[in-house]
């Protein structure tokens, strides 16, 4: 059985007790949490034996989380951190290029989510997803209902893009691929629809580009393949 801190010294705990343990009382079914593992950032800055990898490994998964629970409890009103988790709701859903930080202190996080405290206004931002569930079950339906709507939309708005440039400047991305397959492998050798985080010019719609544009190329591929079987009847 993991210790716990009384939950009104969360934010100056001092020292890990069973640190071994910690991740095992990490809750991860999109309830609100009960417990606070008893956790210090300041361990994160001691040298350890080889020996001891597995205990920083599991010290390095119940970081963000404590880190979450004292952002959330510095915001709440509540002191009970179930009660904690329970205020807020769901705000806006988007995504960034992948060097946003989420508040539990994660990187590279792309999802961005806008929770808002229905009792006092405040608003953490931005949340990443995998923090997001740790909230309460309904944020956490709000969340995939909103995260849906989003990503359909995105898809839709993909879709409808013209080029924009070059001979097919009005031409969809899809219709590209599919009216000049060639012209299309070129464009998605361009570091300019890089679908690489690491790249410079990586946006995440680069990636639905590139699925769009290789559409078109099959279906001009199959269409090709159908007009030779006809041919050579």
């Amino acid at each position: 059985m993991a210790h716990v801190v009384d939950v009104a010294h969360v934010v100056d705990v001092a020292h890990v007790v069973d640190v071994a343990h910690v991740v095992d009382i990490i809750p991860g079914n999109g309830h609100a949490p009960n417990l606070i593992p008893q956790f210090s950032m300041e361990e994160e800055d001691h040298n350890c034996d080889a020996d001891e990898e597995v205990t920083v490994h599991k010290r390095s998964l119940a970081a963000p989380y404590v880190r979450l629970c004292r952002e959330v409890m510095r915001h709440s009103e509540s002191t009970v951190p179930g009660d904690a988790f329970s205020e807020w709701t769901m705000q806006l859903h988007t995504r960034g290029l992948g060097n946003d930080v989420c508040v539990c202190g994660k990187k590279h996080i792309v999802e961005l989510n806008s929770l808002e405290n229905r009792v006092n206004s405040q608003v953490l931002y931005p949340v990443g997803s995998s923090c997001v569930k740790y909230f309460s079950e309904e944020l956490v339906e709000e969340w995939k209902a909103m995260r849906s709507t989003f990503m359909r939309e995105r898809a839709a708005r993909i879709k409808a893009l013209r080029l924009g440039f070059g001979k097919y400047a009005s031409k969809t991305y899809e219709e590209v691929g599919e009216q000049d397959p060639f012209y299309a492998q070129w464009l998605m050798s361009l570091s300019k629809f890089a679908t690489n985080p690491a790249n410079d010019t990586y946006h995440p719609d680069n990636t639905e580009i590139h699925r769009l544009l290789q559409k078109g190329i099959d279906a001009s591929t199959k269409k090709k393949s159908k007009c030779m079987l006809i041919l050579d009847k």
